[in-house]
């Protein structure tokens, strides 16, 4: 469940105009959000939702989150690194997270495939998070 009070007092600073401040406040929305369990994605969707309209750039992550964190539908590399990018959360080294953010980043925007060691780096990933969460 989003703390929908957390996150309204943190939003207005999004716009601050040095950019340490917003960067910070954007890094401390996302500690909110993991906090309770969700994400950036599940905001954006519930905000639109406010609005009638969907607005997940994921269509391929479902929209219940007992189904985002099953990981037996993840068939891409891309859907791969996102689910590691949603729910690795802490449990991923700084090197790892930034490893999976830019990859399904770049997955997502380009298309196309993770070279064999990315995706080698990216299976023992998500094995050890789907071991940590079961």
């Amino acid at each position: 469940m989003i703390p929908y009070d957390r996150v309204a007092k943190t939003i207005p600073m999004l716009g601050s105009p040095n950019d340490n401040e917003a960067l910070a406040t954007a890094r401390a929305l996302r500690r909110i959000l993991d906090g309770a369990g969700s994400s950036f994605v599940e905001l954006a969707d519930e905000i639109g939702a406010m609005g009638g309209t969907n607005v997940s750039k994921y269509p391929s992550i479902s929209t219940t989150w007992t189904d985002r964190q099953r990981t037996d539908n993840l068939h891409t590399d891309y859907d791969k690194a996102r689910w590691c990018a949603d729910f690795g959360g802490m449990r991923l080294s700084t090197k790892e997270r930034a490893f999976v953010h830019d990859l399904a980043r770049r997955l997502g925007r380009y298309g196309g495939y993770a070279t064999d060691r990315q995706a080698e780096w990216l299976d023992a990933i998500l094995l050890r998070l789907r071991r940590a969460a079961a």
